[in-house]
């Protein structure tokens, strides 16, 4: 399937392949408001329809870390529209420590004019992430595209993001045996032995790189994944076949 996203410029969210269910990202200059986008995601996983905001719910959840509270947050929202019968289409977060106060709005679901796509049973802990990404703008290339995005130069971009490494995950998994043989039968000596490595010209570093680059191209240029294999890769094949394709 295509990853799904909406068009703001700052805050905003997607949807991407992840196995047999479906992955939801969300991303936003605070904790807060990734956290807000990805509900967004949640609900338009559900239904592309409007969603009014005629009923306000208060939830309330705590977790010893941000990562545990994302998915403490999508439940309690999963949890709410199991219950009360109910869509939302508005959120508000605040987290302090490891406590989130949240309001979602929204209505009851009316199948005719929301035709739910499906409903959501849980969110997991599959290869999850929350993590902030800090930039520094070097130079601006597009200055209307910069400009649409708030980007100045010489100002540091700070981007908090929740997701999942699905792709990213299974080819470090599917390397990581290759790997401690090839740590093994070289001269590495590793401080750790739960590390791995092997050097950089081997045929395994090579295979595993190709395999990362490939994991890029496929986040990059997503596609139909029963499309003819011009650009990116399907989201079915393995590390080992993206490394062979490239």
């Amino acid at each position: 399937m295509e990853p799904r996203h909406n068009q703001r410029p700052a805050a905003r969210w997607e949807h991407f392949p992840h196995d047999a269910d479906i992955g939801l990202r969300g991303f936003g200059a605070t904790a807060e408001e990734a956290f807000e986008q990805a509900a967004r995601a949640l609900t338009a996983a559900v239904t592309s329809a409007d969603v009014a905001r005629n009923v306000a719910v208060e939830v309330c959840c705590e977790a010893p870390d941000l990562e545990l509270l994302f998915v403490e947050w999508l439940n309690a929202i999963i949890y709410e529209m199991a219950v009360r019968g109910l869509l939302f289409g508005g959120f508000a977060v605040r987290i302090d420590g490891g406590r989130l106060e949240g309001t979602l709005w929204g209505e009851p679901v009316d199948v005719a004019r929301h035709a739910p796509a499906n409903e959501p049973k849980g969110a997991t802990y599959e290869a999850l992430k929350v993590s902030a990404d800090v930039q520094a703008v070097a130079e601006i290339l597009d200055r209307a595209a910069a400009e649409a995005f708030g980007l100045r130069k010489d100002e540091v971009v700070v981007t908090i993001h929740c997701d999942s490494r699905g792709l990213g995950h299974q080819i470090a998994a599917e390397f990581s045996k290759d790997m401690v043989v090839a740590t093994e039968t070289s001269s590495v000596k590793l401080p750790d032995r739960e590390l791995a490595c092997a050097p950089i010209d081997s045929d395994v570093a090579r295979r595993y790189l190709g395999a990362m680059r490939g994991s890029e191209l496929r986040v990059r240029q997503p596609r139909d994944p029963h499309a003819p294999h011009a650009t990116g890769f399907p989201a079915f094949l393995s590390g080992r076949e993206i490394a062979a394709a490239l």
